[in-house]
């Protein structure tokens, strides 16, 4: 039979065990912090070599001698030069055309349109005014406010 004993010492065993792991409280660790740093250096440096490698293989060939070229003689063709001429004097000439309707237009427009003065009309209730008693009318931010004085 198992006694009370047996199983205390496989508890303790058990617990033991675990508390006995290796637990590091150290937050910085210096050796490694600057391993890690002078990877990640190394790696951005091949990195950037390759990059600056692959771009001078891609433009070692380039000449600038293809831009210094002598000027070949063009040759125009009189007959498309004077009917592109004439395309782009008819252009011109309809555009001149709608410009001077569009200006018309406004012309018109502004010639047609003529200020009207306002009209305000004050309506007193004679039953309710006494002789001798006239209206003010006071002019206000774009109100009219009439005050009756008795």
């Amino acid at each position: 039979m198992i006694q009370n004993t047996f199983v205390k010492r496989i508890a303790a065993g058990i617990l033991r065990n675990h508390k006995m792991t290796v637990v590091e409280r150290n937050i910085m660790h210096p050796e490694r912090d600057w391993l890690i740093g002078i990877f990640v250096g190394a790696i951005i440096v091949t990195i950037a070599g390759i990059w600056s490698l692959n771009t001078y293989i891609q433009f070692k060939n380039v000449s600038f001698s293809s831009a210094i070229e002598s000027p070949e003689s063009i040759i125009y063709k009189e007959n498309l030069v004077n009917s592109a001429l004439v395309d782009f004097e008819k252009r011109k000439e309809a555009y001149e055309l709608l410009k001077q309707e569009l200006i018309n237009k406004k012309q018109v427009a502004t010639v047609a349109v003529e200020p009207v003065e306002a009209v305000t009309e004050i309506v007193i209730d004679e039953a309710n005014t006494e002789v001798g008693v006239e209206p003010v009318v006071e002019e206000g931010e774009g109100e009219e406010v009439i005050r009756v004085e008795l």
